[in-house]
């Protein structure tokens, strides 16, 4: 009895934590949330951010004007990933994901 009772307990314990991470993965992100991720990365450094819009439910819509090499202002605009916005980085006045070509 004590077995089944563990057998139990663990699977329980198994499908919850799978069903919790079904949900993470799957809950739409907001416009705020890009804004947020962009905040985080390193173009924020150099670029004002015009805007961040979420499209769909994973990908991101973002607007910025970036210095370039001279320090003149460039508009530029992505839409990437939710998860790859923190990787963005100004590539002298573009916004690019990664390195810079």
């Amino acid at each position: 009895m004590k077995k089944y009772t563990v057998l139990v307990a663990l699977t329980f314990l198994a499908l919850t934590s799978q069903l919790s991470y079904a949900q993470s993965t799957t809950a739409k992100i907001t416009s705020s949330d890009c804004k947020i991720a962009f905040g985080d990365s390193s173009a924020h450094e150099s670029c004002n951010l015009v805007a961040a819009v979420a499209i769909g439910d994973a990908s991101c819509q973002i607007m910025a004007t970036c210095a370039d090499a001279d320090g003149y202002p460039n508009p530029t605009n992505q839409t990437i990933p939710y998860t790859s916005v923190t990787s963005l980085k100004n590539c002298d006045g573009w916004l690019e994901v990664g390195t810079c070509p």
